[in-house]
């Protein structure tokens, strides 16, 4: 392990990694009652102080960003204990509001959806029980869309799929079994919750739009790290890497989609502070940067080539249609352009079990035939050419 791991630090020297413009934000707390917004150039490790809060107590470790009107939000107490959404611009670092939030308990990393303009996380009511809480980043007023009862432990944070309106979260059965709840955002209800063939501690997850897949790191002792991908509909985990010499971390990971690879902040055996480049590919680990900020930090969360968008890679999914939807059971499937290699697809119901597989589906048009199916929801998840993604499906008969 630890030969391999020397290898590749000089390999991604020698062979000059580089990547697109991208810059990651994170939160660090100087003292008991001051934070600060952190840019941070993965390539280079440099950093910059986007903003200061003064005022600021504990609170969540990570950021929630609303690129596409430059600001982002950290929640926190104030100095007289209060419960306050703190919203940032980026632009300026100053604070545009802080309402005080309706509910008083701990809450677990915030997730902004761009598509509602709603802030979603996780609450801990106690060691069982779990809630996940919808805010609106205006009023600060939180309404509770999910009760998960039997949730102990797991991450202190959801991960979203704003395109199927899912969330999910992780932590363990009264059976002590590590499981994946899925919480369908737009009906306001759990879906189902899968049973993980990993145990241990997880970190915080990841979902990623461009695979259709979960990301999330495992410890497995004091010096190794693993890093596992979660198939969203089946519960199938993958190991994709393992880390030797690396020793405290920020509690997750963060994915940069438009290079294929994910960044990982922990220190080295001489206590460096580094940033590792993990391609999410292969495994391969391809670069450790060491950082100027020298404290730890919170989770950090991807910012775009130009601060504002993130660059989503083009996808031989992008044309791609299922319809009627819902339907009785005869779909067709159809792209507006020719999509090259094979296509493969399998459909879950939504205790996760596989009710339909075929290989080499179709170039640009294919009917699939679910007719014999009982009505529900179902997820349909299309791969190949190194590429997925999962779409939702209504059945009425």
């Amino acid at each position: 392990m630890k030969i391999i791991h020397k290898i590749s630090v000089i390999l991604s020297l020698v062979t000059g990694y580089s990547q697109a413009n991208t810059s990651l934000l994170v939160q660090r707390a100087v003292s008991s009652h001051e934070q600060q917004i952190l840019k941070i150039d993965p390539v280079t490790g440099n950093s910059e102080v986007v903003a200061i809060l003064n005022g600021l107590s504990g609170g969540t470790s990570s950021i929630a960003i609303d690129e596409p009107n430059s600001r982002c939000f950290v929640i926190g107490y104030d100095l007289q204990s209060n419960h306050r959404l703190y919203e940032i611009d980026l632009k300026t670092g100053t604070v545009i509001s802080n309402p005080i939030l309706s509910v008083h308990e701990n809450i677990g990393d915030p997730y902004y959806n761009t598509s509602d303009n709603m802030i979603y996380a996780q609450s801990s009511v106690s060691s069982n029980e779990q809630l996940v809480l919808k805010i609106d980043p205006i009023t600060g007023a939180a309404r509770t869309i999910a009760d998960i009862t039997g949730l102990s432990g797991g991450t202190t944070a959801l991960t979203v799929d704003p395109i199927s309106k899912r969330c999910f979260c992780f932590g363990y059965n009264n059976q002590s079994q590590q499981k994946m709840f899925v919480i369908d955002m737009q009906n306001e209800k759990l879906l189902v919750s899968l049973v993980l063939s990993i145990g241990g501690s997880l970190a915080d997850p990841f979902y990623n739009s461009n695979d259709g897949l979960i990301y999330v790191q495992k410890s497995i002792s004091i010096n190794e790290q693993e890093i596992y991908k979660i198939d969203p509909v089946s519960g199938k985990t993958t190991l994709i890497s393992t880390l030797s010499e690396h020793f405290g971390s920020t509690s997750a990971l963060t994915i940069d989609p438009a290079n294929h690879v994910c960044y990982l902040s922990g220190y080295d055996s001489q206590y460096n502070h580094n940033m590792y480049t993990i391609d999410i590919t292969s495994g391969i680990l391809m670069a450790v940067t060491p950082l100027s900020v020298k404290e730890s930090f919170g989770d950090p969360v991807i910012m775009g080539t130009n601060d504002i968008n993130i660059a989503k890679t083009a996808s031989v999914f992008d044309n791609l249609n299922v319809y009627p939807n819902p339907s009785n059971g005869m779909f067709s499937v159809s792209s507006a352009v020719n999509i090259p290699g094979q296509i493969n697809v399998e459909i879950f119901d939504a205790l996760g079990e596989k009710v339909y597989e075929k290989v080499g589906l179709f170039s640009n048009f294919s009917q699939i035939d679910l007719s014999a199916i009982r009505s529900g929801e179902y997820f349909v998840r299309f791969y190949g050419n190194n590429d997925a993604c999962t779409k939702r499906i209504s059945i009425v008969n």
